[in-house]
């Protein structure tokens, strides 16, 4: 990972303070992979559980390196300026932190077990036509990968729209504190990533520290479909979004649609994880002042992104691209979709969902028994745990094939696909289920 340092003179004058050094060379970007350093970098090696950074400051001086913040227990003799601390990570973190209290944007933090990364894509795209807007990209969302992102964060900014992820208790609280939001959104909570917070409840405990986190002049967004949101007491301002009632902001699923209060939004299909992300930023575009027209305008003309439910149609048939990841919630919504659409044959192409820890079992049967109830024509299964899923899958209208390799599955699919049906590709990031839509290596 590599950001570029947009206010290039206020960020060099700030590390010189925090790092107490008044000769650091000038910084121009900064980078935790020696690979992609560039002239004027600083290069952060990072040590982690396979591997060490500390082994490639030799290439990252070779590309170009001004600047080495290693860690003092290193015996490394550097050729460059540099500095040692007792943790690269936290220092990492102490920048941010700083640079955060230099900058005079609003933050917006994101969290949720499904959506967030589409959501802040939504916000980002829309907000920066009127403001000046700074977004954490891709999934940088960690408790290394914000940070970073937030060296972006320029004087000039507006908003600055920052995704929170998490893989155990505790760390969205820490992003909180590194990042200190304005403005808060948790689009919903389900059973991700449960093998490392242990259940559910740990999960919504920790995801709801970003709302806590929020100040009384700020806007909390609630969803007010999650049981586990909808109850919360904050003490900052709340902006109430759903589609099961009355709310600030209340949302219909329509045929290729969603009505959001009067205002109506094609939809690229009709597809309910779509339209929660659709809401959910509608809600706080309009909080944040934001033209109705205008909103309907870039939402009607936002693409899908790669893995997360984009339509790639290939030789008459339609794949449905969801791989980026999967769990019982996101899958439920993706099969929903694909039993609305207008079609010959529906199949579901599913891989295992990972990380979902004592619950992996009851989380795989409790998906084979919607699907048995499902207008499907066909599962084609591959991994281990998704054996549970076709073992629940009682309805002999439906064909059901379990696979141990990948290209035995693509081969047999495309011996039962016909033009004009649609496909439905699932999985965890792990199972890299796109290779059966764009094949190995891509």
């Amino acid at each position: 990972m590599r950001v570029d340092i947009k206010s290039k003179n206020e960020f060099n004058a700030m590390i010189q303070q925090v790092l107490n050094n008044k000769t650091l060379p000038f910084i121009t970007g900064c980078s935790i992979n020696s690979k992609n350093i560039k002239t004027g970098d600083i290069f952060f090696p990072l040590k982690g559980e396979k591997f060490d950074g500390h082994s490639f400051i030799d290439e990252a001086i070779m590309n170009g390196a001004s600047l080495i913040i290693a860690e003092k227990k290193n015996n490394q003799e550097i050729q460059i300026p540099n500095i040692y601390v007792n943790s690269v990570l936290d220092t990492i973190k102490n920048l941010a932190k700083r640079w955060r209290m230099e900058s005079n944007c609003e933050i917006i933090g994101i969290t949720g077990s499904n959506g967030k990364t589409s959501t802040k894509e939504i916000l980002s795209t829309v907000i920066s036509k009127s403001k000046s807007v700074m977004f954490s990209k891709s999934n940088y969302n960690s408790t290394v990968g914000l940070p970073m992102s937030m060296f972006e964060i320029s004087m000039d900014d507006d908003i600055g729209i920052l995704e929170m992820g998490a893989n155990k208790c505790g760390e969205i609280k820490e992003l909180t504190e590194i990042a200190t939001p304005n403005h808060g959104l948790v689009t919903n909570i389900s059973n991700a990533h449960n093998k490392y917070f242990g259940s559910i409840n740990n999960i919504a405990k920790n995801k709801i520290e970003l709302l806590k986190s929020i100040p009384e002049s700020g806007f909390s967004f609630i969803n007010m479909d999650d049981s586990y949101l909808r109850e919360v007491k904050l003490s900052s301002k709340h902006i109430t979004y759903g589609f099961s009632g009355t709310y600030d902001f209340t949302g219909v699923l329509l045929d290729e649609s969603i009505q959001i209060n009067n205002d109506i939004i094609s939809l690229p299909y009709s597809n309910m994880a779509l339209a929660q992300n659709y809401l959910a930023a509608y809600a706080v575009l309009v909080t944040f002042g934001i033209d109705n027209k205008s909103i309907i305008k870039e939402l009607e003309n936002m693409p899908i992104y790669p893995g997360r439910g984009e339509l790639i149609n290939k030789n008459g048939i339609v794949f449905i691209d969801d791989t980026y990841n999967s769990n019982f919630a996101s899958c439920a919504n993706g099969i929903d979709s694909v039993v609305k659409m207008i079609g010959n044959k529906k199949i579901l192409v599913l891989g295992d969902m990972h990380e979902l820890g004592d619950a992996t079992e009851e989380e795989h049967i409790k998906l084979g028994r919607l699907i048995d109830s499902a207008n499907i024509n066909a599962i084609f299964g591959f991994g281990d745990y998704i054996k549970y899923t076709l073992d629940a899958i009682k309805s002999d209208k439906i064909l059901k094939i379990h696979f141990n390799d990948k290209n035995e599955l693509a081969k047999s699919l495309k011996q039962y696909h016909n033009s004009g049906d649609i496909i439905y590709v699932k999985g965890s990031r792990c199972m890299k289920m796109e290779e059966i839509i764009y094949g190995k290596g891509n």
